[in-house]
């Protein structure tokens, strides 16, 4: 195990945040349909055009929006380069890595 489990992980964040809608998502009436809407741009857009059957799901979607995919692998590549530097990973981040890329222990 090395700090590239770190990398690869976040290349996979950023390779679907790239590829997803852009913007920052919302949930509107309770999952009735994903939106993005882009405050600087004043540009609105469907992320996803049709009800979803649970609101639960649809709230957590909008939440983990490409800005949040793209933070949480900036803070992946960090974790990387600390790793290289002192020589062992900070609680937790590994986890966080193996639960994006669906790897078990």
């Amino acid at each position: 195990m090395s700090a590239e489990l770190l990398r690869r992980a976040a290349a996979k964040l950023r390779e679907y945040a790239n590829a997803a809608t852009g913007g920052s998502w919302c949930s509107l009436n309770g999952g009735d349909r994903l939106v993005s809407f882009n405050l600087a741009g004043q540009e609105f857009g469907y992320v996803v055009d049709e009800p979803m059957s649970n609101a639960a799901n649809a709230a957590y979607i909008a939440t983990m929006h490409p800005p949040v995919a793209v933070a949480l692998a900036d803070l992946l590549d960090s974790e990387a380069q600390a790793w290289e530097i002192y020589g062992t990973p900070r609680d937790g981040i590994v986890a966080v890595a193996r639960a994006v890329l669906r790897e078990d222990r």
